[in-house]
């Protein structure tokens, strides 16, 4: 744990972060979490502007957590703007976060949820929002034990 470095990401960091956003994609659906996610969207014009405003935008933060080589493990991205205007708080929002499988279970992401905790506090955010599949029970166990509870449940039905 202690021989990766968690920094700031910039804009040299795009393809990695676009390459780890992919894999968390396929890691997805391996599971079953969303049987219509589109796992072409990171490497789509929508999902690269989503990776720009992260990386450039001060309202946005990513995060990434390098090994001993420098390469790049993990990562999540944040965004301070308040996502419900309708509440009396300020709540930012983990966008997304993902470890490559092999550097899992060593604190990486502990690391970068805490690292983007103290983002958000700097941003002036009072609570941070984060959404999950309800299928995928590590990441909600994993959520739960960094300090997110339960607020709301999505519903979703077909068309």
């Amino acid at each position: 744990m202690n021989d990766v470095v968690i920094r700031k990401a910039t804009l040299k960091d795009f393809t990695a972060i676009q390459k780890l956003n992919h894999l968390s994609f396929l890691d997805a659906a391996s599971r079953g979490d969303d049987d219509v996610l589109d796992l072409r969207w990171p490497f789509s014009k929508v999902g690269e502007a989503y990776y720009t405003k992260a990386l450039t935008d001060a309202g946005w933060v990513a995060f990434v957590a390098c090994d001993t080589k420098g390469d790049v493990v993990g990562y999540v991205i944040g965004s301070s703007e308040n996502k419900f205007s309708y509440r009396t708080v300020v709540t930012g929002e983990l966008n997304d976060m993902f470890v490559v499988p092999e550097e899992r279970r060593k604190g990486i992401a502990n690391r970068l949820a805490q690292v983007l905790k103290t983002w958000m506090k700097e941003k002036g955010v009072d609570r941070i929002y984060v959404s999950v599949f309800a299928k995928n029970k590590r990441a909600l166990a994993f959520y739960e034990a960094v300090g997110f509870s339960a607020w709301e449940m999505g519903l979703e039905m077909g068309g």
